[in-house]
């Protein structure tokens, strides 16, 4: 009996384990899928950097900028535009460290922490934003550069074509969260699961409990 019971466990723990990492894969396939189909559906788009407004930054004879504060922006306005990914061509006198786009979603709207990504660098020098999918209607970028340092805006491109393997390919990020998300939700639902199990022994026995003290009354 006991060996049965724990090989029932054993197998319902299994299934738990097998549900949860299934289901967290075939959520990441559909988040990538989705993500492949808009950057094939949207149309790349080039931003014209000269169009932009200046924030502590001065325009240079050379086309480049000099920032000349703590806090240097390139603001877009009027995009109004869907975007799924940004790509910047830059290059920088110092190191810039992180850099920020912040997005609007609506007309009159202010720039918010709550809607800003953070730039990954890529192999090639160029560095990619990737944004919740939906519209937008302005762009600040924000070069992270403080003090009088020259930098040079070269292309932006709004959805550039990516190759598929930037979708399906999993990140460092992702793969942990493939590691140690499934196994916390694994251990979550079968402790709920064994919590039920104890209470509707529990009520069982308190059942045959008050039926033979009545079957003794």
């Amino acid at each position: 009996m006991k060996k049965t019971l724990k090989t029932r466990m054993k197998n319902r723990k299994a299934l738990v384990a097998l549900v949860s990492y299934g289901l967290f894969l075939l959520g990441w396939l559909g988040l990538a899928l989705a993500g492949f189909i808009m950057g094939r559906v949207w149309p790349p788009r080039e931003l014209d950097p000269a169009a932009a407004t200046p924030v502590n930054l001065a325009r240079l004879e050379d086309g480049g900028y000099l920032s000349e504060g703590v806090d240097p922006q390139l603001i877009f306005e009027g995009v109004d535009e869907k975007v799924r990914v940004l790509r910047l061509e830059a290059g920088f006198e110092h190191d810039p460290g992180e850099l920020e786009l912040f997005y609007t979603r609506r007309e009159g709207q202010g720039f918010s922490p709550r809607q800003r990504v953070i730039g990954a660098p890529q192999d090639d020098g160029s560095v990619l934003f990737i944004l919740p999918p939906g519209n937008v209607r302005a762009l600040r970028l924000d070069p992270g550069t403080a003090g009088e340092s020259h930098i040079t805006i070269g292309a932006v491109t709004l959805n550039p074509r990516l190759p598929a393997a930037y979708y399906f390919v999993p990140t460092l990020g992702e793969l942990l969260a493939f590691a140690l998300l499934p196994a916390l939700a694994v251990c979550l639902i079968y402790n709920i699961i064994e919590l039920i199990d104890w209470a509707k022994n529990f009520m069982a026995k308190r059942r045959n409990k008050n039926a033979a003290a009545g079957n003794e009354a």
